[in-house]
């Protein structure tokens, strides 16, 4: 649903795209398209992108073009105001570095990108994600700090991160991960775990290749 004031309907239609038959919040539709040309090279320089020029899966190529429309990247599900809430894209492919914006996907409850190819480090900024109730990111290449901002979030309930490359975790994390349903941080190469003294984590697969 999407909720119009009728003396400024053209102003606000500024911010939605249409895609088929339906209008998308525009920031959130452009986040998406930042993450796919992440995972491809523009060969043709004409910021069409082809499946044959991206690391992503083709199997939700649903119109048969060969090009990847944002919202073939996974299963996306919609909220107010055409805000994407729901992303679930794992084992799609998905590679290159984290998008300096998707935290302002601010209205996501569930994002799922396990299984992919995604490196470098967390972008700052995921406390704008106030919503979040599940983060999986297993079985990346993500690396640097698992960061205190994490305890900001309210809502969230599960925060799976094994199988990366993350080097440490902060202290301030501690009263959050005791009150999470689930979190896993297993096969890292976490170094300071040792230095939490407050903390009773799961280190295993973490810390053999520090120095």
């Amino acid at each position: 649903m999407i909720i119009f004031n009728c003396n400024n309907n053209d102003e606000i239609l500024e911010d939605y795209e249409q895609i088929g038959k339906y209008l998308y919040y525009k920031n959130d539709i452009n986040i998406l398209r930042e993450m796919i040309s992440n995972s491809c090279i523009d060969s043709n320089d004409n910021n069409l992108f082809e499946y044959t020029e991206c690391s992503i899966d083709s199997i939700d190529d649903e119109n048969n073009d060969g090009i990847i429309d944002p919202l073939e990247i996974g299963f996306t599900e919609w909220g107010v105001n055409r805000r994407l809430i729901v992303l679930y894209a794992p084992n799609k492919g998905i590679s290159g570095k984290f998008s300096e914006n998707i935290w302002d996907l601010n209205k996501l409850t569930k994002l799922n990108l396990r299984n992919n190819q995604l490196s470098g480090e967390l972008p700052v900024g995921i406390e704008n994600l106030s919503e979040l109730k599940e983060l999986w990111l297993d079985n990346n290449m993500i690396e640097g700090e698992i960061y205190s901002n994490f305890s900001l979030l309210d809502s969230l309930d599960i925060l799976s991160l094994p199988n990366n490359n993350f080097t440490s975790i902060s202290n301030n994390l501690c009263q959050t991960i005791y009150s999470l349903n689930y979190f896993s941080l297993r096969g890292n190469q976490i170094c300071n775990i040792d230095t939490l003294s407050d903390c009773m984590i799961d280190i295993v697969g973490n810390n053999q290749n520090c120095q």
